[in-house]
């Protein structure tokens, strides 16, 4: 996934990537916040 620098690592600090998203999702949820 790429660095989204303050973003990614609120993504991170919520736990929600890596806990309950699949990659397909990652994707998509981290586009819907750009």
């Amino acid at each position: 996934m790429i660095g989204l620098g303050g973003q990614d690592d609120l993504l991170r600090s919520n736990g929600l990537l890596q806990n309950r998203y699949t990659r397909k999702e990652q994707r998509e949820f981290a586009t819907a916040l750009l």
